[in-house]
């Protein structure tokens, strides 16, 4: 089953990592972080996960230096699309840093 963790970091720069476990999920799977409105908070940087290695992606708006706002009263939705092994197992860490 699908697992996820946030927590705060000191760092300047919100992160997110996944890596596949036990079943490895369809390769080029996709991890989507949703808002109330609809939009990947993630910008598109959780399409096409590797099903054999753990990635790192620093999240950024596309052509800037602009990090994504995340509140903490934000409610944001897990989606993981694109896999078709039922018994696939995903960790997902997600690190950011409030006020920056």
């Amino acid at each position: 089953s699908p697992s996820a963790s946030a927590s705060v970091s000191s760092s300047l720069s919100p992160s997110a990592s996944a890596s596949p476990s036990a079943e490895s999920p369809t390769d080029n799977y996709d991890v989507l972080l949703i808002d109330a409105s609809g939009h990947d908070r993630l910008e598109g940087l959780g399409a096409n996960r590797d099903t054999v290695n753990a990635e790192l992606v620093v999240l950024l708006y596309n052509s800037t230096s602009i990090h994504p706002v995340v509140s903490e009263r934000d409610l944001l939705t897990l989606s993981i699309r694109n896999n078709v092994v039922s018994s696939a197992e995903i960790e997902i860490t997600l690190t950011y840093a409030p006020g920056v």
